[in-house]
């Protein structure tokens, strides 16, 4: 997660916690991932979206398929990033891990 300028450190007792640290982090629609063919539609979308401080969409409870288009800007580069699967599992001795699973494009 460090590549994209976020951290992740703690859970709610609903979902992950994303944290920003990157200089721009941002949600983009989900047909984002495919629509956009160049490296310039990656940079308009970006700049024109609304900043966040952090992302909670990834559930801690549960295993999900998921469609979600995340962007980023870090020391100058442009990540577009598709979360398509979260995994949760529990064991009593380490507690609840969750994985979550996708793509990028730089």
């Amino acid at each position: 997660m460090d590549l994209f300028g976020l951290t992740w450190t703690s859970n709610t007792g609903t979902s992950a916690v994303i944290k920003k640290g990157a200089d721009k982090f941002v949600e983009l629609n989900p047909e984002d991932w495919t629509s956009f063919t160049t490296l310039e539609d990656i940079v308009a979308a970006i700049d024109a979206a609304s900043d966040m401080d952090r992302w909670e969409k990834v559930s801690a409870e549960a295993s999900q398929s998921y469609d979600l288009t995340l962007g980023t800007i870090k020391d100058n580069k442009y990540y577009l990033i598709h979360v398509t699967e979260g995994e949760v599992s529990t064991d009593a001795t380490v507690g609840t891990t969750i994985v979550i699973i996708g793509q990028y494009k730089e």
